[in-house]
């Protein structure tokens, strides 16, 4: 399935997947007749993931070993590092600080947070998304864009099969869907 969005005739832009016929090269991909609207799919497969992601097996296959307490230490450094990188704007806007002093100070900050993203990256080996302290994942999922979900969709999930089918009536979050024309193929 691909992203096949179209526009509406009030003008309105409606995100879909569709199938896709051919492929780049021409060779036959599939039926190009299944499509189904985005965001009932997207909400579907987010709420699978996050009810996925309290059961003890993901738990143990996310959770780091050995590194578990420099992995925390990592993220509270983080967030204190970001936190720090917007009030240096904070103060460059209050007058505390000068043009000059503030591209010095960013600098200098944006490249210890550089080195705290580039050894939490080696510590989690994709494997983890950091959350800060006193969040949880749906939290971060609401406020968070359609790239950090990805992420943590990514982690668990193999892909997403989108079954042939009419949802017939079926109404499902205010959408015309049916939930069992998805399904969701996991890691683990």
């Amino acid at each position: 399935m691909y992203g096949k969005g179209r526009q509406r005739t009030d003008g309105s832009y409606h995100r879909r997947y569709g199938c896709k016929a051919r492929d780049n090269y021409g060779d036959k991909l599939g039926c190009a007749k299944v499509y189904r609207t985005a965001e009932p799919v997207d909400l579907l497969v987010w709420e699978q993931v996050m009810y996925r992601y309290d059961t003890p097996e993901v738990t143990a296959a996310l959770t780091p070993g050995k590194d578990r307490e420099r992995l925390k230490q990592l993220v509270e450094l983080q967030t204190k590092q970001r936190l720090h990188l917007e009030s240096l704007v904070s103060d460059y806007g209050a007058g505390i600080l000068t043009r000059e002093e503030l591209v010095i100070a960013k600098q200098a900050a944006a490249e210890k947070l550089q080195q705290t993203d580039a050894e939490l990256a080696k510590i989690q080996k994709v494997r983890a998304v950091s959350i800060p302290a006193g969040e949880t994942l749906r939290s971060m999922g609401e406020r968070q864009g359609l790239n950090w979900k990805r992420q943590v969709i990514s982690l668990i999930v193999d892909y997403v099969e989108i079954l042939p089918g009419h949802p017939r009536g079926n109404m499902w979050n205010g959408y015309h869907f049916e939930p069992g024309h998805v399904k969701i193929h996991w890691k683990f």
